[in-house]
């Protein structure tokens, strides 16, 4: 019954306080419901286990070059050493390979551009995926090409045969060949998409449409050292540990090197386990933003402490009266803890709908590379999570206040009659504290806010290389059926070239294998004639393959020579960028007639040189080698084309050259240059935009919380301030007294701020981009932020303080 009481007692409070109780609602609600948010996103990214059995025995598995380190330190798998584990080691259940490739669908409907890929036949063994009609590969479906076999993913089965379960055994054409469909992949399947280049994006959706058994060339079982190419996934036999099987890996590498005759090169396997694998380029950046909810969340607490403070100091008369009529120390906490308790059930049900809508919100927004979105929802564990988060909020934003009110000085306050003239110091020196803590947080908060803007900042403004404003890029697959691997296709690009030279609206176009900003891929090593090093000493590039008009397309300055023409296509020719030109010939000014060997030792000449491009936003460019588009076989070409104005008003021009050159030919993408750059950045610009939000709503807590103790102190010393008026104290006295006291704690906070942030700009190095964890730039800002949002929150109690009538002081209380 006394706890009935209490709640009824508290409700009434609340009511006669409702600018209090909103003000604490929202702030709990939004709190508990952001971070709730957050950690959801977290949980799915990072802590959930992933969804097949057994999970922490898979593994992903990728390989160390000494000679590569400096560039790649780490690779993917070579085919030859990936047969070579399966065959000699132990320590696995199951070892798998991954290949990512596209092929074009045609039959019944339109062409269809499809993610596909090729995997060893036991994939779905290793993963423990059982198929949700039919059946999986089999072993010899693997080496037998005359065989030609698929599984299905159930999107597609839905989307494209209606979800007719007869699908088993019927053929499907995939670029030009027949393939049988043997199964249907669960509507729950969820491919891990491990990114073996690391420096590079797979070309591969994160959920493929299909699955094929990967035929290995025989020039990739022959080829002891190279085609570093494959993503590896194994099951760990039970009891074996990651050191066991690196170790026997290793040994196998030691052999293959001693077999390839290269005793001055390491090679060693690297295993991770699965989830870190898949997790690992998103890990620090989804911390930092956790952490920075959180730190929002504890300043909010810290806020509401404050607030509470001074709420209870305002009822010190009503505690002392009910403390004379009877009620004991318990019984006044209990009755301020129930109070703070109703506020924190009502903000937990408000965090948990913002947290619904949060969660939501954030499937739209997340960029698309950050993995295992789809696991991300609010389940148990997150409610869970909601519901301690609001355990510590009620004891960090209620515990002070009501501690405070259980202590009050009954005596002192009944012969004051009730009134607070003077403020105890106990209690000023903890709004203080509370102040201190809250600056030194928001000023970490806002440092590490300021350096990723900072960062993104340098991003945006760095030479790309190129000069693209009004390009629009789209993607074309020619399907195989139509066009193979030779002359035909090579003629469909000529005839597509012809038709962009006369589309409306267009100034140049061209075809290229791969766009700039997108990753890396082809890289291979090249060198001069005579240079005898092993292949992996030798200087690496990536390769891109495009038409004449590509360079004056993009942008891309021409630093020295010429590029290629139509009329070189009897020659072996090429085009370096200026990195590439250095590393074969650092100390030539000019390259242009030189002569290189690429790949089968076949020798090509240097026509000219460009400009360095980036193949990521942000870091540096990489070498590369340009040679024209006819001398590989694209089974894929990405059509750039430029206007005089908006890109997107030439997207009819580029559909209708495409259309008229080929109406079977699938569009299988199509975007302008800024969104190209949009999406390599997006998890940059995706962590700036939240810490940033977070950091601004931290300096605006931090303001409100040293208004709200600075205006509370010149309350309780408007008495004061009064006789010291009436004393002769000017006005100018009045403002440096409050300011004074106002600043103290902020200056601190400023400090221990800074020193936190210094001590842990360490976490941030890897976000970062051209800014160090120390530029005195930003720690500068967000030192004059956080004074003039200080200043500002001081100021209006000190003017109060300075307008203060001496004769009405006096009167006071």
């Amino acid at each position: 019954m006394t706890w009935w009481q209490d709640v009824r007692w508290g409700l009434r409070m609340l009511a006669r306080s409702r600018g209090y109780a909103v003000v604490v609602l929202l702030t709990l609600g939004l709190g508990i419901g952001a971070t709730t948010t957050i950690f959801s996103m977290v949980e799915g990214v990072l802590l959930r286990p992933l969804g097949y059995p057994q999970p922490d025995r898979l593994v992903s598995v990728q390989e160390f070059v000494s000679a590569l380190a400096d560039k790649y330190p780490v690779l993917p798998v070579s085919a030859r050493h990936f047969l070579e584990w399966r065959q000699r080691c132990s320590s696995f259940e199951s070892l798998s390979l991954i290949d990512n490739d596209f092929m074009t669908l045609t039959g019944a409907g339109d062409p269809e551009r499809l993610d596909v890929l090729r995997v060893s036949a036991n994939l779905f063994e290793t993963l423990g995926v059982q198929p949700a009609l039919g059946r999986a590969f089999a072993t010899d479906e693997e080496n037998d090409g005359s065989n030609r076999v698929a599984m299905i993913s159930d999107g597609l089965w839905r989307r494209r045969f209606g979800a007719d379960h007869s699908v088993l055994g019927v053929t499907i054409t995939l670029d030009a060949q027949p393939h049988v469909v043997i199964g249907v992949l669960p509507a729950t399947f969820r491919f891990p998409n491990v990114n073996p280049w690391k420096a590079a994006e797979l070309e591969t959706s994160p959920q493929p449409a299909v699955f094929v058994p990967k035929l290995v060339p025989t020039w990739e079982r022959d080829t002891l050292m190279g085609g570093l190419n494959y993503a590896v996934i194994g099951r760990l036999k039970e009891g074996i540990t990651r050191e066991q099987v690196t170790a026997e890996l290793n040994g196998i590498g030691a052999q293959i090197v001693e077999m390839a005759g290269m005793k001055d090169l390491e090679l060693r396997a690297i295993v991770d386990p699965l989830k870190e694998a898949l997790v690992r380029e998103s890990r620090r950046g989804l911390l930092v933003i956790l952490g920075a909810i959180g730190t929002l969340l504890l300043i909010a607490c810290l806020n509401l402490s404050t607030l509470g403070l001074v709420r209870a100091e305002h009822r010190d008369a009503e505690s002392a009266v009910r403390a004379a009529l009877g009620a004991g120390r318990l019984r006044l906490l209990r009755q301020a803890l129930v109070e703070t308790l109703l506020l924190a059930l009502a903000g937990t049900a408000l965090g948990v709908a913002v947290a619904s809508a949060g969660v939501d919100l954030i499937a739209r927004i997340v960029p698309a590379d950050i993995p295992r979105l789809r696991d991300v929802r609010l389940d148990s564990g997150v409610l869970l999570f909601a519901l301690g988060l609001t355990g510590i909020t009620t004891i960090l934003a209620g515990v002070l206040p009501a501690w405070r009110a259980a202590r009050t000085d009954i005596q002192r306050l009944l012969k004051a009659g009730g009134r607070t003239a003077t403020s105890d110091g106990a209690g000023l020196r903890l709004r203080h504290a509370l102040v201190t803590l809250e600056v030194g947080l928001g000023v970490m908060l806002l440092v590490t806010a300021g350096l990723l803007l900072g960062s993104f900042a340098r991003v945006m403004e760095a030479d790309r290389g190129f000069d693209a404003p009004t390009v629009l890029a789209a993607d074309v697959a020619p399907p195989m059926a139509k066009y193979g691997r030779g002359e035909q296709r090579q003629g469909l690009y000529d005839r597509l070239l012809e038709h962009l030279a006369s589309a409306p609206g267009i100034r140049s176009a061209a075809v290229v294998s791969a766009l700039p900003l997108e990753g890396e891929t082809w890289v291979t090593a090249a060198r001069v004639p005579g240079d005898t090093r092993p292949e992996f000493e030798r200087p690496m590039a990536n390769v891109r393959f495009a038409s004449p008009g590509y360079f004056h397309t993009m942008g891309i300055p021409v630093r020295d020579g010429r590029i290629f023409e139509t009329g070189d296509k009897s020659r072996n020719v090429a085009v370096l960028s200026e990195r590439m030109a250095r590393a074969l010939w650092p100390e030539q000014d000019t390259v242009a007639g030189r002569r290189f060997l690429y790949e089968d030792n076949e020798e090509y000449e240097v026509l000219g040189v460009v400009k360095d491009v980036r193949a990521n936003a942000d870091r540096e460019a990489v070498a590369m080698i340009y040679l024209p588009y006819w001398d590989q076989v694209m089974d894929r070409a990405i059509v750039v084309a430029a206007t005089t104005g908006d890109p997107l008003s030439i997207a009819d021009s580029v559909r209708a050259a495409i259309r008229s050159t080929d109406p079977d030919v699938p569009i299988a993408a199509m975007r302008t240059m800024r969104e190209v750059l949009a999406e390599s950045v997006a998890q940059r610009r995706f962590q700036m935009f939240l810490v940033g939000a977070f950091a601004l709503c931290a300096i605006l807590l931090g303001g409100l919380g040293i208004y709200g103790v600075v205006a509370c102190t010149v309350v309780r010393r408007t008495k004061e301030m009064g006789i010291r008026a009436a004393f002769g104290a000017r006005s100018l006295d009045l403002y440096g007294i409050v300011l004074r006291q106002g600043m103290k704690p902020v200056v601190l906070g400023l400090i221990l701020g800074i020193c936190g942030a210094l001590a842990s700009g360490r976490l941030l190095q890897n976000l970062l981009y051209g800014v160090k964890t120390t530029d005195p730039v930003t720690f500068a800002t967000v030192a004059a932020v956080v004074l003039v949002v200080a200043l500002a929150a001081c100021y209006l109690p000190a003017r109060r303080a300075a307008r203060i009538d001496p004769i009405a002081a006096l009167r006071y209380e």
